[in-house]
């Protein structure tokens, strides 16, 4: 994996451990590197795959604001509670496999 796409995985891992990018759509960022990560060992690979799966169960549901402007009201809230259901279901596994990620990443 190049040095670019390197820096680019760690700093968005950074930014879901700091909250400055949410949980679904971390995930969804991660998940363009999938080519990347598949050239790494299986260990890194194995954290991951969370990211994928987030994303796999968020695929249906209105998360950007593009997505979102195409709802109506009512369907958005009961969206919105699934998208917090599905966030706190994968929130410590996406936080572990993001301190991972950093930790194996920046020793390469």
């Amino acid at each position: 994996m190049d040095n670019d796409n390197v820096n680019k995985i760690i700093s968005i891992a950074n930014k879901i451990l700091t909250k400055q990018t949410p949980l679904v759509e971390g995930a969804r960022e991660m998940s363009e590197f999938e080519d990347s990560f598949a050239r790494l060992d299986n260990i890194v690979y194995k954290d991951y795959e969370v990211f994928m799966d987030l994303k796999f169960d968020t695929n249906s549901l209105p998360i950007t604001i593009s997505d979102r402007k195409n709802w109506n009201s009512d369907a958005l809230q009961l969206k919105d509670v699934k998208i917090k259901e599905i966030e706190e279901k994968y929130r410590d596994s996406i936080l572990l496999a993001c301190h991972s990620i950093i930790d194996k990443l920046s020793k390469k």
